[in-house]
């Protein structure tokens, strides 16, 4: 998810539904690096409330761990 100089990334959500988002500044690390989420948590904190927003659930393409199960 991209939201102003942020990117968030949320890796292996088909293990875990609750894996730690990763927090890059792209205006300063383009190639994703160093993240940043533990010096950033309201906007890691905001980003998740996007995530969580952004996603529908697909029974053609679950993607989440709980989902699998369905």
């Amino acid at each position: 998810m991209r939201w102003k100089k942020w990117k968030a990334v949320k890796l292996n959500v088909s293990i875990n539904d609750h894996s730690p988002i990763e927090l890059y500044n792209l205006s300063v690390d383009p190639s994703e690096k160093n993240n940043v989420a533990a010096k950033h948590p309201a906007v890691v904190s905001k980003m998740e409330k996007f995530i969580e927003g952004a996603h529908v659930y697909n029974k053609d393409w679950p993607l989440l761990k709980s989902e699998i199960s369905r």
